[in-house]
């Protein structure tokens, strides 16, 4: 159960990436129409009429760079920081180049978006103004260590080894650290919470 849940949730991750991905192909396409239309007016020699396209051009907010090295986990970050954003969430993350994931693609993809999403939503209860989250990634001692910190309003309540949702359908949430808790044990590595 615990393996079909992981998959049902890194699949749902996957989902995401993949969307993210295709946006990023299809403004790489349409950058491509953009440096061409400059280029014909710089040829034209129309430097007012570039300089105001240039005005005029949007750059969407994912292209803002969050990158690792590993194009799912750029992906992942972008679509998750974007999401964020849009929540009112202040959002930093210091980049941190991965050569290798010390575990497979998806369950590291999985790992990842279940504590950011768990930290959105820890973060979303908080005031206006109050609401931040922080990623951090590195390497010590041949280990990736993962560090998210987030506002929260008050101490998530464990049921023994679980954390409990206070969502009214309990059943169907409160999976997410679970899951990642279950990833990690498969690879020897550690999970901790701190308030």
């Amino acid at each position: 159960e615990r393996d079909l849940e992981a998959a049902h949730i890194a699949a749902a991750h996957n989902d995401e990436i993949r969307s993210m991905y295709a946006a990023m192909q299809e403004y790489q396409h349409d950058l491509k129409h953009q440096f061409f239309l400059l280029e014909k007016l710089v040829d034209q020699g129309s430097r007012e009429a570039g300089e105001a396209y240039l005005k005029r051009l949007e750059v969407p907010e994912w292209t803002n760079q969050y990158c690792v090295g590993n194009m799912a986990v750029d992906a992942l970050i972008a679509a998750k920081a974007m999401h964020i954003r849009h929540k009112g969430i202040h959002f930093t993350f210091t980049a941190y180049p991965i050569e290798e994931l010390p575990i497979r693609e998806t369950e590291f993809c999985a790992i990842l978006g279940n504590v950011l999403d768990n930290a959105i939503e820890a973060s979303e209860k908080c005031p206006e103004g109050e609401r931040f989250i922080e990623l951090n990634m590195k390497n010590m001692n041949q280990m990736l260590m993962l560090k998210i910190k987030n506002s929260c309003m008050k101490k998530a309540s464990r049921d023994k080894m679980r954390f409990v949702t206070d969502k009214e359908e309990k059943e169907k949430h409160g999976l997410g650290i679970a899951s990642a808790q279950y990833i990690v044990n498969q690879y020897n590595g550690e999970m901790d919470f701190a308030y």
